[in-house]
Order: C-alpha cells, then sequence, then structure tokens
C-alpha cells in the first residue's frame, strides 16, 4: 500500500511511470476502500485522470504544430521553385556560340556602388572635389569615354597599312631575311601593285569604299552627361594639375603652382642636374638626326659603374654579340645617349648629367 506523502511527491512530480503505477493500484483498490480513505482514492483517481488528459492534450498539440511547421516549409519551398521557374520562363535563354557546341551564357551580376573600393584619390590642391568629380576621378588617368562620332582619317590609314602588310606577305613570305642587326630602322617600303591582280582588286576596293556615307552604328556611352561636364571642369581649370602616381597607380590632384615649385627644386639640385647655358640650335648639314625614346628612367645608376658593367658585359660575354660590330662603337653609342640627355620644363633647359637614363631595350643586356 502507498503512503499519502509518497502519493504526493509522485503527483507533483508527475513521474509517468509512478501515475500510470498509481492509476491501475487506485482502480483495483477503489472498492474495498471504505470512508475517508475511499474518499480520498476517488480524488487520487481525479487527479490522476487529468493527469493522463493533460499529457494527450500536449502530444496532440505539439504534434499538430511539428504539423503545420513541416506544411509551411513546404510551402515555401515550392513557391519559390515555381517563382524561378516563371521567372526563367518569362526571360529569353541567352547563349554564347562556339566552335563546337552552344551553352548558355552566364547572367553577368551587378555590383552595387556602396561594395565598390575606396577610390585612391590623393587631393594636395585647395579645391574641394565634388561627388562627381570624385566618381570621374575614380576610374582613372586611362579611362577612355567611349567616342560619339567615327574618326574616317583613322580608318583610312588603318586601311592603308592592312593593304600595304597583304602586299608585303604576298611578295615576301618565301624569302629568308639575313639581316642580323641587333639595331633596325623602321621600314618603309611598299610592294608595287600588278603582281597580284586579285590582291590588287580587293586591295582598289576597299580603299575607295565610301565609309563617311555609311551611317555608324549608335554605340552605348560608358559615361553620362554629367560624367562628361565635369570631363570638360576638370579639364579647363587651370589652377590644379592631375598627375598619376609613380607607385601605387593612385590619382594625384595638385596646385599648379605647387607642382612647378617642386619641380624647380629637385631641378636645382646640382649633384644630379645642370642647366645648359649654350644651346646650340643650329645642325650640320652632313649630320644624322636620331631620335631615342626613352621609357623608363634609372636615375639610381651613375654613368660611371653603367659604363663599367656595360663593359664587364662585352668582355665575359662576347658571343652574345655579332663579330661585325665593334665594343668601342658599343661604348661610344652609349656615351653618346648618356651626354646628350636635354629636356625641357617650364622655359629651362637641364641635363641630367651624373645619373643614367636607360632607354628600355638597352636595360635589357644590363647586369643590374
Amino acid at each position: 500500500m502507498y503512503s499519502m506523502n509518497q502519493t504526493a511527491n509522485w503527483l507533483q512530480l508527475k513521474d509517468e511511470e509512478k501515475v500510470e503505477e498509481l492509476m491501475s493500484w487506485s482502480k483495483k483498490n477503489l472498492k474495498s476502500t471504505t470512508g475517508t480513505e475511499k474518499q480520498r482514492t476517488q480524488e487520487l483517481v481525479s487527479q490522476l485522470r487529468q493527469i493522463s488528459i493533460d499529457k494527450e492534450n500536449k502530444t496532440k498539440a505539439l504534434t499538430e504544430k511539428s504539423k503545420e511547421r513541416k506544411d509551411s516549409l513546404t510551402l515555401e519551398v515550392v513557391k519559390s521553385a515555381f517563382g524561378r521557374k516563371k521567372e526563367s520562363l518569362s526571360k529569353k535563354p541567352k547563349f554564347k556560340r562556339t566552335f563546337f557546341r552552344t551553352r548558355r551564357e552566364k547572367p553577368r551580376h551587378s555590383v552595387e556602388p556602396s561594395k565598390c573600393e575606396i577610390p585612391r584619390i590623393i587631393n594636395l590642391s585647395n579645391l574641394t572635389l565634388s561627388a562627381p568629380e570624385i566618381q570621374i576621378l575614380s576610374k582613372g588617368l586611362k579611362f577612355t569615354p567611349t567616342p560619339q562620332t567615327s574618326n574616317y582619317n583613322e580608318v583610312k590609314d588603318d586601311i592603308s597599312n592592312f593593304c600595304r602588310k597583304l602586299r608585303l606577305t604576298e611578295e615576301l613570305f618565301d624569302k629568308e631575311n639575313r639581316d642580323e642587326s641587333i639595331v633596325r630602322n623602321k621600314s618603309t617600303y611598299k610592294s608595287s601593285k600588278g603582281k597580284n591582280k586579285a590582291l590588287d582588286t580587293f586591295c582598289d576596293h576597299i580603299t575607295n569604299f565610301p565609309f563617311n556615307e555609311i551611317q555608324s552604328p549608335k554605340c552605348r556611352p560608358n559615361t553620362s552627361r554629367q560624367e562628361w561636364e565635369t570631363i570638360y571642369k576638370l579639364k579647363n581649370n587651370k589652377d590644379i594639375i592631375i598627375k598619376e602616381a609613380d607607385k601605387g597607380s593612385a590619382v594625384v590632384v595638385m596646385d599648379l603652382n605647387y607642382y612647378i615649385n617642386i619641380a624647380n627644386n629637385l631641378l636645382q639640385d646640382n649633384t644630379y642636374y645642370e642647366k645648359v647655358k649654350n644651346y646650340n640650335q643650329t645642325v650640320c648639314k652632313d649630320s644624322i638626326m636620331v631620335s631615342f625614346d626613352v621609357v623608363n628612367l634609372y636615375t639610381t645608376i651613375p654613368h660611371e659603374y653603367g659604363l663599367k658593367a656595360i663593359e664587364f658585359w662585352l668582355e665575359n660575354f662576347p658571343s652574345e654579340v655579332p663579330d661585325r660590330i665593334e665594343k668601342k662603337f658599343i661604348i661610344e653609342g652609349i656615351k653618346f645617349i648618356l651626354q646628350n640627355n636635354y629636356f625641357n620644363f617650364n622655359g629651362n633647359l637641364t641635363d641630367r648629367y651624373l645619373v643614367q637614363p636607360w632607354e628600355q631595350k638597352l636595360s635589357q643586356p644590363m647586369p643590374i
């Protein structure tokens, strides 16, 4: 027989095993009890029944809740799948043609302006840059706006060069070039007509074709009207100068006076620069004009050490130079380049005389 204290604890804790055991025990002993004990047993039975009903209701509520959640998730998945399918059916598929097969072109995703990198613009001027000016400068100084009209002079020059290359290829395709010179002048040779009638007919047709009468297709501009106005505004501002940094490709905006003062302070350093006092502008009749295009300047290499390095290279690697070119000719030619390096800045003629401006082709064989 169970004591009333045990029964009260089990009912308070709602132990499922003890509740079931009490339920079976109370049903068996309900008829055999009398008086106060019978009344307490009936109360116990009613409490046990209420606990079992609450348990069933709780289980039923959890089952219905999980079912509703499952149904809602299934409905969301179906809606999203149907929506994607509907979108794909409404848009025409884009195909990218290849030689052997066709494949669907991947969609191009646009990048939000807020997620773009911060433009590398350094403003050293007194001008306060507006938002459109920052936006156009962040595209870099190599940005090229789409031309709105065609340049027919460039088209004619391209056609002329194209016809020249075709005639040279037809004339020289089976001939060997035996010129092993390391210094070559750009050829201006043009093959004469009359060697191939089909080629002459084709070249005459594209040369005389009236390209200017064809309506040029409308090109989609890559700049807005506001950006064009901003470009003209920055271009016509004579108080500032815009340059690209030597390292980092940053766009630097400076006051023109500040830029000129910094350059003049640099040129006043007599260690590396010397102002030209007497500049001979007359040229002898027997002189040959030669132009050297300087691409990169290696200003940290003195003339003396640079010439010694080239002499060392010529002595230790003579097989790299053709036999018909003498060592003396190479050294004298390099000295001529180094000792005649003038440039004009703001009306002042200056010579860079102690540091060496190595032209791109000259810097390749030089050991640094």
